[in-house]
């Protein structure tokens, strides 16, 4: 029987920056840029402080650095803040058929182990991409599942990849990774109830798998063992969160691995909210441009939407049309539209306590109504189809199944680069934004991270 860590491990330990294509480390150096301008874009709001608080109160030997707020920690706490940042406006890369946010995850972990082991950049690179194929391929076998049995697939695979990342960068045998990924089995967990209330704690999800990855690395390093069969075994993790085993297909977590590089199917996000929602965005933009659409005259918007994507964005439905608060808006789909429409733009600026009670964002959102259909339920992204029924009886649709952002619809070299630099400007000089820039466009020509490392701090 196949043994699936040892899959993972045997990969992991033998994977060299030569056997990386160029288009793999030219996708690092983009994710990690943007995973960057999503971190400083959080660093202000207040479960940001709540925890740099708590992880400073925690101390430690200064090992790595903590983004933004400056100061080191110990590695295994500093991602906890700086992972948490960079998920913490859900503006963060999505691999869509995963079901996870890949970077939130890999960037704090392959930065927090580099700098305090000092290790350059094309080492840097060369364990995050084992990361991101690890999270990715882990999501993949899983089909999607997670999310239907309520759990939140980012933390649950992310915690695996952490693992290796810092394994890779620890240097850790094939079968001491085969222990740290055993070890990670019994911390990989996430719950999705903040859907219903818009609380914090998601935020909080891909930094505690970071911490759990890492701590697992160091466990194993030090001789710890954890079980080999985690993923396939009797009471592993897939037979553990999926009864019938018609959910999961455990051949997709090597499937290929190292010929085929599931990281460049990851999309970033032009909008800040979830990612569900974002063909729908582009389907509204479109049809208000074309017909010169004007909101007064709108009698009734229908999404055509998969069951997945409506329990995360549509339900319920009473309360996704008026969210409580601003993180509660980032997932309604009523809201979000009705806020383009009305703003005809989607920045961080417009997901405002103001906006939550603009009377006529909250009137259009209440036009908003949604049906699913079966048949999107596996699509490889998020398809987005809308029907816009006008007072005077005129019905106007369209609909995508490649969203801006997405491998096939990608946002270019400029497009990604603005959007950091809007996250940053705030935070960072403007020629320090221009500094990072270039480090990160360079990333393997870095002899030590730290020389990227020391200009992440406002």
């Amino acid at each position: 029987m196949k043994i699936y860590s040892e899959s993972i491990g045997n990969f992991v330990e033998n994977l060299s920056f030569k056997d990386l294509p160029i288009e793999v480390i030219n996708k690092v150096k983009v994710l990690f840029l943007d995973a960057l301008g999503t971190c400083a874009a959080a660093s202000k709001k207040k479960y940001a402080k709540a925890i740099i608080e708590l992880i400073k109160e925690l101390g430690g030997k200064p090992e790595s650095t903590l983004f933004i707020y400056g100061g080191k920690l110990p590695a295994v706490n500093a991602v906890l803040i700086n992972a948490a940042l960079v998920h913490g406006l859900d503006f963060d890369d999505t691999h869509a058929e995963a079901s996870v946010h890949p970077s939130a995850c890999i960037f704090p972990t392959a930065l927090a182990v580099g700098e305090a082991k000092e290790f350059d950049g094309k080492s840097i690179i060369t364990a995050a991409v084992s990361g991101y194929e690890t999270i990715i391929r882990i999501g993949l076998a899983a089909k999607g599942s997670f999310h239907d049995r309520g759990f939140h697939a980012t933390p649950i695979c992310g915690v695996f990849a952490a693992a290796v990342v810092a394994g890779k960068l620890l240097k850790l045998t094939t079968l001491q990774l085969q222990h740290a990924l055993g070890i990670c089995g019994s911390q990989a967990a996430g719950l999705q109830e903040f859907l219903n209330d818009g609380t914090w704690v998601k935020r909080l999800h891909p930094a505690w798998a970071a911490h759990s990855g890492i701590f697992a690395a160091l466990l194993a390093e030090k001789g710890y063992t954890g079980p080999y069969k985690i993923f396939e075994g009797r009471f592993g993790l897939f037979k553990g969160f999926f009864p019938d085993e018609r959910r999961y297909d455990l051949n997709q977590i090597d499937k290929d691995l190292g010929i085929n590089w599931e990281i460049l199917g990851i999309s970033i996000k032009p909008y800040p909210c979830c990612h569900s929602i974002h063909s729908f965005l582009d389907c509204s933009l479109y049809l208000k441009n074309k017909y010169r659409i004007k909101n007064e005259d709108i009698e009734e918007i229908l999404c055509i939407i998969s069951e997945r994507g409506a329990e995360i964005v549509c339900k319920p439905i009473d309360v996704k049309r008026k969210p409580d608060n601003t993180y509660g808006a980032q997932f309604s789909l009523p809201f979000t539209i009705a806020t383009i429409l009305v703003k005809n733009n989607l920045s961080l600026k417009e997901y405002s306590e103001d906006n939550l009670k603009n009377p006529e964002i909250i009137k259009l959102a209440s036009k908003v109504n949604y049906i699913t259909e079966p048949n999107i339920h596996n699509q490889k992204y998020f398809p987005g189809h809308v029907k816009i029924k006008m007072k005077n009886g005129k019905v106007y649709e369209h609909a995508i199944n490649k969203h801006w952002g997405c491998p096939e619809n990608p946002m270019s070299q400029e497009e990604i680069e603005k959007k950091f630099r809007k996250n940053v400007e705030s935070i960072f000089s403007k020629d320090q934004t221009e500094m990072i820039i270039d480090k990160i466009n360079n990333l393997e020509k870095l002899q030590n991270i730290s020389e990227l490392t020391k200009l992440l701090v406002r």
